[in-house]
């Protein structure tokens, strides 16, 4: 579901110094700055070391919080340690994607396991650092409904080890196999429905087990037709209410528009009763 690897273009050590500080030049005055390679800050091959030592070091004297990427294989204790010695408190961004080892490898070929992420997410936190875990709301080859599940399940199992859990769910990028399924009518992007439900689902059901872990969801391309969705007339109430539900955590605003509702959410409903066949058969039969 990834479309970056059409955008990678090699860069050296100078180059991404010269884009780090065009950057900077343009964010300086916020609060929290967030590095995003498309990649692992924390593979040497992608950042090395003393370029990584330099970002960091000026990150941290103009912003409050700093948040970097890395796959759990690159979190080494010596090179974490490096990192919050530079820049206390770094968050660091975990693409666990989803806690069942069946979606992991066959929805999305992950190529590591939730043990392999429970070990770098708990070494993070050890040395002082916080983590962020990113979850996928309906990666390939799941129903509505299974991506709910997955998605709350997913959540519970890693909230005690986060201080943020980010839910994302897929929007349709190009040259991806999602691409080809959705020109297919095999694959619809995930209800905004949906995302409002698991994590009003997934905060109540936290309860004492972590409650400091905070639940975000930003999605990318909402509304759209390659973003998540529901009928285009609610779409703007439910983002509203999953970014003010972010901000405060209050699942009023997801109880609230919940329980709205819209003249689709029946057809919501009966996309998660019936399944993958029946969600695919009612788009490809709307008028294009």
């Amino acid at each position: 579901m990834c479309g970056y690897h059409d955008e990678a273009a090699p860069a050296s050590g100078e180059d991404l110094l010269h884009q780090f500080g065009e950057a900077l030049q343009r964010r300086r005055g916020e609060r929290i700055a967030k590095v995003y390679t498309s990649g692992s800050f924390f593979d040497d091959g992608e950042v090395p070391p003393g370029i990584r030592a330099r970002i960091l070091g000026e990150l941290s004297g103009a912003f409050g919080r700093v948040v970097i990427e890395s796959r759990p294989v690159f979190l080494t204790e010596g090179a974490v340690s490096d990192a919050l010695s530079s820049c206390p408190g770094l968050e660091v961004a975990l693409g666990l994607e989803s806690a069942s080892p069946r979606v992991l490898e066959r929805s999305v070929r992950k190529g590591f396991t939730f043990s392999d992420y429970a070990d770098g997410a708990t070494l993070v936190r050890r040395l002082g650092g916080r983590v962020r875990t990113y979850l996928l709301l309906k990666p390939p080859f799941l129903t509505e409904r299974e991506a709910v599940e997955d998605a709350v399940a997913s959540a519970l199992r890693a909230a005690p080890l986060s201080d943020t859990v980010s839910l994302n769910p897929v929007n349709v990028q190009r040259g991806t196999l999602v691409d080809r399924l959705w020109r297919r009518g095999l694959y619809r992007p995930p209800w905004l429905w949906s995302a409002a439900e698991a994590l009003l689902r997934v905060r109540r059901g936290l309860g004492e087990a972590a409650p400091g872990a905070r639940l975000v969801c930003a999605p990318s391309g909402a509304g759209r037709r390659r973003g998540p969705q529901n009928c285009g007339g609610c779409d703007a109430s439910v983002l509203s209410a999953l970014e003010e539900f972010s901000v405060s955590q209050d699942v009023l605003h997801l109880e609230k528009v919940l329980s709205a509702g819209c003249s689709c959410m029946p057809h919501w409903r009966q996309v998660l009763d019936a399944g993958a066949f029946a969600e695919i058969m009612q788009d490809a039969l709307k008028p294009r």
